[in-house]
C-alpha cells in the first residue's frame, strides 16, 4: 500500500505541476486577452466618436456657407424689392451665422489647423454681413434701388467665404478618410485577438490532454484514471466550445465561415440579424436569390461568382460593401464585408459583415445637402441675373429718352 502511495505520489508530483503551470499561463492568457479586447473596445468607440464628429463638423460647415450666401441673397432682393419677408429672412440667415460660427469654435477646438481658419473665416462673414447691412441701408436712405455696382462686391465677398469654407471641408475630408482608416484597423485588430484568443485557449486546452494521456499511460491503475480524466476534459472542451459560442453570437459583427465546398460552419446570431435569415445548405450560385443580396444600388442582383465569401472561398481577400433585403428592415441593411481565406489544410472562407446603414445615411444626407445648397446658388444666380438684366433695359430705356 505504501508502494502504491508512493509510485501514486510520483506520478501525481509532475502531473501537478504541469497542471499548475498550464492553469497559470491559461489565467495570465485570459487577464492579457481580456484587457487587450477591452482596450480594443474602447479605441473602436473613440475611432467612431471621431468619424460621426466629422460628418457633424463637414455638415456644419456647409450650412454656415449657405447661410452666409442666404443673407447676402436676402439683403441684395430687400434692396431691390423693399419687401419686409425678406428681411425678416436675412435678420434670420444672420443670427443662424452666428450660431454657426460657434458651433464650429466649439466642434473643431481640438483642430489647430481649422481654427486658423475660422480665423480667417470670421473676418470674412463680418464683411459680407457689414455689406449686406450697407445695401439695406441704402434703401432705408433711397428706397429701391437696383445696385448694379454692388453685384461685384457681393460676388468678391461671397468667393471668400467659399473659398475659406472650402478649404475647411477639404481638411475635415482628409480627417474622415484617416479616422476610418483608423476605426476599420481597430475592428481588424478586435476579431484577430478574439480569434487568437479562442485558438490559443483550444490550444491550451490540447496540451493539457496531451500531457494528461502521457503520463497517465504507465500503467493500468493510470489508464483507469484516464478514463476520468477524459471525460472531465470532454466535458470543459464543450464548455469551452458552449463560451467560444457564446463570443460569436455577441458579436456586433456578423461572423460568416464555409468550407470549400460552400457548407457554412459558423454562422453566427449577428449575422442572423443582419441578412434577416438563417444560413441555409444552398450551392453558392443560389445565394444571391436566396439571400436578397443586391449591389449597393440596391437595385442590381449581386453577381453570385462576385459575392465576397465565394471570392474568398477561392484565395482572394476582399472588402466590399452591398446591400440585403432583409425582411425585417423596411429600407433593407447596407454592408461591409471583409472576406479571407481559410489558412491550413481546413480551408475554405470567412467573411465579417459590418452594419454600415446608418454611415450610409449620413453620407446621402450630405450629398442631398450639397444638391440643396447648389441648386439654392443656382437659383440665386438666375435671380442675380434677371435682376441684372432688367437695370440694364431700364438703363437703356432711360438713355433713350
Amino acid at each position: 500500500m505504501a508502494e502504491r502511495k508512493r509510485f501514486d505520489a510520483s506520478l501525481g508530483g509532475p502531473l501537478r505541476h504541469r497542471v499548475t503551470g498550464g492553469l497559470i499561463v491559461a489565467v495570465l492568457l485570459t487577464v492579457f486577452l481580456s484587457f487587450s479586447s477591452w482596450r480594443s473596445a474602447r479605441r473602436a468607440e473613440q475611432d467612431a466618436y471621431w468619424v460621426s464628429h466629422t460628418y457633424e463638423v463637414m455638415a456644419t460647415i456647409q450650412l454656415a456657407s449657405r447661410h452666409v450666401i442666404e443673407a447676402e441673397t436676402s439683403a441684395r432682393a430687400f434692396a431691390l424689392t423693399g419687401q419686409e419677408p425678406l428681411l425678416v429672412h436675412y435678420q434670420t440667415a444672420r443670427k443662424t451665422i452666428y450660431q454657426d460660427e460657434d458651433a464650429l469654435r466649439h466642434l473643431t477646438a481640438d483642430n489647430l489647423s481649422q481654427q486658423r481658419r475660422l480665423e480667417v473665416l470670421e473676418p470674412q462673414v463680418r464683411t459680407a454681413l457689414e455689406f449686406a447691412d450697407s445695401i439695406i441701408a441704402k434703401y432705408r436712405q433711397l428706397g429701391p434701388y437696383p445696385g448694379g455696382n454692388d453685384a461685384l462686391e457681393i460676388e468678391r465677398v461671397i468667393d471668400a467665404v467659399r473659398a475659406t469654407t472650402r478649404d475647411m471641408h477639404a481638411e475635415e475630408i482628409r480627417l474622415l478618410s484617416q479616422r476610418t482608416q483608423r476605426a476599420t484597423a481597430g475592428q481588424r485588430l478586435t476579431r484577430i485577438i478574439a480569434v487568437a484568443g479562442v485558438f490559443l485557449e483550444v490550444g491550451l486546452w490540447v496540451l493539457a490532454f496531451l500531457v494528461v494521456i502521457r503520463e497517465i499511460d504507465v500503467n493500468a491503475r493510470v489508464r483507469a484514471q484516464l478514463d476520468t480524466v477524459n471525460t472531465e476534459l470532454e466535458q470543459r472542451v464543450e464548455q469551452q466550445t458552449l463560451m467560444l459560442q457564446c463570443v460569436l453570437d455577441s458579436m456586433g459583427e456578423g461572423l460568416i465561415a464555409a468550407d470549400p465546398e460552400g457548407h457554412f460552419l459558423i454562422w453566427n446570431d449577428s449575422a442572423t440579424k443582419l441578412m434577416g435569415r438563417e444560413g441555409s445548405d444552398l450551392p453558392t450560385e443560389q445565394w444571391t436569390p436566396h439571400y436578397k443580396v443586391f449591389l449597393p444600388d440596391g437595385i442590381t442582383p449581386y453577381p453570385p461568382d462576385r459575392l465576397p465569401l465565394v471570392r474568398a472561398l477561392h484565395g482572394e481577400s476582399v472588402q466590399v460593401e452591398l446591400m440585403i433585403e432583409n425582411p425585417e428592415r423596411a429600407n433593407g441593411v447596407f454592408l461591409e464585408v471583409t472576406a479571407r481565406p481559410l489558412k491550413g489544410n481546413l480551408g475554405g472562407g470567412v467573411a465579417v459583415l459590418r452594419d454600415i446603414t446608418e454611415r450610409k445615411a449620413a453620407e446621402r444626407e450630405v450629398q442631398a445637402l450639397n444638391q440643396n445648397l447648389e441648386a439654392r446658388v443656382i437659383e440665386r444666380t438666375a435671380e442675380m441675373k434677371a435682376a441684372n438684366k432688367e437695370l440694364e433695359a431700364f438703363t437703356y430705356s432711360e438713355i433713350g429718352r
